[in-house]
C-alpha cells in the first residue's frame, strides 16, 4: 500500500461533509459531486505540503 499526505484548503466556506465530498469527487473515488456543494466549481489545490510514503 502506498500513503500519499497532503495539504489543502477549501477554497470557499464548506461543510466537512461538502469538503469530503470534493475531494473524493476530485481524487476519483466518486463520478458526480452535488451541484449544491459550494466547491463544485471549484478544482482540487495542494499548497505547501506533499509527502509520498511507499513501503
Amino acid at each position: 500500500m502506498k500513503k500519499v499526505s497532503f495539504n489543502i484548503s477549501p477554497p470557499v466556506p464548506c461543510t466537512e461533509e461538502q469538503f469530503r465530498e470534493w475531494i473524493e469527487y476530485n481524487l476519483g473515488a466518486i463520478a458526480s459531486i452535488s451541484l449544491d456543494n459550494p466547491l463544485s466549481d471549484f478544482e482540487l489545490e495542494v499548497t505547501n505540503y506533499l509527502q509520498i510514503e511507499i513501503d
